[in-house]
C-alpha cells in the first residue's frame, strides 16, 4: 500500500460515477469523514469494499513496567493519554486497550469436546502483548504517521483483513 495512487474522492452517494473517474480494482476510493478509505477489491467499483482498518500493538512485561521511574512513568501515560484523547476525538482511534499481565492470563482448550480452562498462556517470550489501539484512517501512511506518533518505543502496525 505504499505505493498506492492518489486516492480519488466521491461522495458517499456518487460511487455510481466510479468508473467514469477511471476507478478499479486496487484502487483507493475515499469518502466524506474520518476513515472512509477503502480499497477497491473487484473489476466493478461498485463492487464489495473493505474498509481501511489497521491495529497498533505494543508489547512489554512487568519487569520493563516496574523499571521505570515513577515520575517518568506519570509522564508517559499522560503522552498515552494526551495520545489517545486527541485520536478519539478525531475519528480516528476506535479504541485503546491494555491487557493484564501475562501471569492473570488463562487459556481454554477443547478436549474431546469440553472446554478445559487452565493459567497461560505460557510464553518463551520475554515480551508480550501490553496495548492494542484499533485504528479507522485514510491509509497505510496515516496508520503509520499514527504508530510514530504514540509515545512508544516500538510499534507493530497491522492492517486488519475483515470485521465480523
Amino acid at each position: 500500500m505504499g505505493d498506492d495512487p492518489p486516492a480519488v474522492l466521491l461522495a458517499q452517494a456518487d460511487l455510481s460515477a466510479a468508473p467514469q473517474q477511471g476507478v478499479g480494482e486496487g484502487d483507493v476510493v475515499t469518502r466524506p469523514g474520518p476513515g472512509r478509505a477503502e480499497r477497491v477489491i473487484g473489476q466493478d467499483a461498485l463492487s464489495i469494499v473493505a474498509d481501511m482498518k489497521y491495529v497498533m500493538i505494543i508489547y512489554g512485561n512487568k519487569e520493563l513496567w516496574e523499571s521505570i521511574p515513577a515520575e517518568e512513568w506519570q509522564a508517559t501515560a499522560a503522552a498515552f493519554d494526551a495520545f489517545t484523547a486527541k485520536h478519539k476525538e478525531s475519528g480516528e482511534l476506535l479504541g485503546a486497550f491494555g491487557v493484564a499481565d501475562a501471569a492473570q492470563a488463562k487459556m481454554v482448550r477443547t478436549v474431546t469436546g469440553a472446554p478445559v480452562v487452565t493459567d497461560g498462556p505460557y510464553l518463551e517470550s520475554k515480551e508480550y502483548l501490553a496495548s492494542w489501539y484499533l485504528l479507522d484512517v485514510d491509509s497505510e501512511e496515516r496508520a503509520l504517521q499514527l504508530a510514530a506518533e504514540l509515545p512508544a518505543d516500538q510499534v507493530e502496525v497491522w492492517p486488519i483483513l475483515h470485521e465480523a
